[in-house]
């Protein structure tokens, strides 16, 4: 049988990992979003910038109160969250083909 002593850790790793993949669809789907409007832009490498200065603050910001919560151990449980996110992402939005110069073999 379960203790429930055991249940609060599991549960707050479970949190964890959740709260990893909202930070990585945040900070993954903002790039996504960052890359479709570069071309838009005047000044790209400012947006660049700007963006990223903001999904990384965002991010660490999620990743100190994880940590302050839940300690390293909530840490390493956000990780492969924010992995799995960036994965999905990845398979799901695919390239940005008019920006990075990749061609998708679909005509124009």
């Amino acid at each position: 049988m379960i203790e429930s002593t055991h249940l609060i850790p599991v549960a707050s790793l479970l949190i964890s990992l959740g709260a990893g993949a909202i930070l990585g669809f945040v900070y993954f789907f903002g790039l996504w979003i960052t890359l479709k409007q570069l071309h838009q832009r005047k000044n790209p490498g400012l947006m660049m910038l700007f963006s990223l200065i903001g999904r990384l603050a965002l991010v660490l910001f999620g990743f100190y109160f994880i940590m302050r919560f839940s300690g390293w151990q909530g840490l390493l449980a956000a990780l492969p969250g924010l992995t799995l996110v960036r994965l999905i992402l990845k398979r799901r939005l695919g390239p940005v083909p008019h920006i990075l110069g990749i061609s998708t073999g679909k005509p124009s």
